[in-house]
């Protein structure tokens, strides 16, 4: 019985032999959504070699007007932050003109809040508000998308995605 059961844990041994833990692949995700009120919203993020993140986030409202960001998020404990530079042209501004911060849930879908003070204007005075996305919503990984902010702006970023 005892040898059984060495041969047994020595075969168990073998099995596992070889077989390294794989590493978590860094972040890299598309996120498209029709709103009820005819808005869109979208959302892209690769996570960098550093930790840091990627992203885009752009809102659509139903007048037509569209508010967002893009940037490198620097990574603060269980999410990231990131912080537009200030406008060159208007120095007088006290705060900076977008700060975001974004999470992701366990399952990888992101929520992104603006901050309270540092909002992020877009078009005919409309702000970025909270984003969040249902797990349906996803899209694909990211190929070139973040590539520079007028490849994020472009309209084709969520395709034909019907989510």
């Amino acid at each position: 019985m005892r040898q059984a059961l060495i041969l047994v844990g020595a075969a168990i041994a073998l099995i596992g032999a070889g077989h390294a833990p794989k590493p978590k692949a860094p972040y890299s995700a598309i996120y498209c959504l029709r709103g009820p009120h005819n808005d869109f919203r979208y959302f892209a993020a690769k996570e960098q070699p550093d930790g840091r993140l990627l992203f885009g986030v752009s809102h659509w409202h139903p007048n037509g007007a569209a508010s967002g960001t893009y940037g490198l998020a620097q990574r603060e404990g269980d999410h990231w932050t990131y912080t537009e530079p200030r406008d060159e042209f208007d120095r007088s501004a006290p705060y900076p003109s977008c700060t975001v911060r974004i999470w992701l849930g366990r399952d990888g879908v992101p929520r992104v809040e603006p901050d309270k003070v540092a909002r992020c204007p877009g078009g005919y005075h409309e702000e970025l508000g909270t984003i969040s996305f249902p797990r349906r919503a996803y899209y694909r990984p990211v190929t070139r998308e973040l590539d520079d902010a007028e490849a994020f702006e472009a309209a084709s970023v969520c395709g034909n995605f019907s989510g």
